[in-house]
């Protein structure tokens, strides 16, 4: 996990502790955070999450540290049971103290309670756990709405890629969005990397096919007409192609975050 990412993990924890202090006294609290913290590193690793934007993914499916304790550590929440308090009694004219009893928590054998226990649908919601009907599964398209709902501004790279590639007019259009693919904390690197080489190899690869008939030409030439014939055509082609791959990588990210 990179320093970036551990930080965000740590932000996460403190943000969360300082909501538990509301629901739990010391000791419990630190108990609470350190299981926390060990189901994000099982998350992380599970998801292959060792970078900034893909760790921050696997927080955001935790949700808001606010609800996470109301949930979890609230008054209803289920990884804090309520506790059997036995009720004090007089021997020999001294009041014996109260005592506390309660379920240990899951990682010490206890019932596993929370987020962690299956979920059971409401009757005559279409779905079932076993031997029914499973839920409906969604389209790209909507994958693709929800993404682009979610981040309005990566959409917005994206639409710029395809723009590039469908008119030449605004063929040069897609340098703004690798600005906006560079500066994004939704993309992983991978993405940005994708995002910045796919239109150039395809201009590349263009400029490779010009020819011509002149015996002596300069340098500067053979790139400036090479780039306004066929690497044009190349960097549109590409362009539309990076798009579509953005394209295809929000949907991905949106059914991620969902799951």
């Amino acid at each position: 996990m990179t320093p970036r990412a551990e930080q965000l993990v740590l932000e996460y924890l403190a943000r969360v502790g300082g909501v538990a202090s509301a629901h739990l006294p010391p000791t419990r609290r630190t108990v609470y955070l350190s299981g926390l913290r060990a189901r994000i590193t099982k998350d992380c690793a599970t998801a292959g999450a060792t970078e900034s934007e893909q760790v921050a993914r696997v927080l955001r499916r935790l949700g808001d540290p606010a609800e996470l304790v109301l949930r979890e550590c609230g008054p209803q929440g289920e990884d804090v049971p309520k506790e059997e308090v036995e009720e004090p009694s007089t021997v020999g004219g001294l009041t014996r103290p109260a005592v506390y009893r309660r379920d240990p928590p899951p990682w010490r054998g206890g019932p596993r309670r929370g987020r962690l226990r299956r979920h059971v649908p409401a009757r005559g919601s279409g779905t079932s756990v076993a031997g029914g009907r499973a839920p409906a599964a969604k389209s790209t398209a909507y994958w693709i709405l929800a993404g682009s709902r979610a981040n309005p501004l990566e959409a917005a790279a994206v639409l710029l890629y395809l723009a590039s590639g469908l008119s030449e007019a605004v063929v040069f259009l897609w340098l703004v969005g690798v600005v906006q693919v560079g500066l994004s904390r939704v993309w992983s690197t991978r993405d940005k990397w994708a995002g910045v080489a796919i239109p150039l190899l395809g201009t590349v690869m263009g400029m490779a096919t010009w020819r011509s008939d002149v015996v002596y030409i300069y340098i500067d030439e053979i790139i400036g007409l090479s780039l306004m014939g066929p690497g044009l055509v190349g960097m549109r082609f590409a362009a539309f192609v990076g798009g579509c791959y953005l394209l295809v990588r929000l949907s991905r990210i949106a059914r991620e975050d969902a799951s």
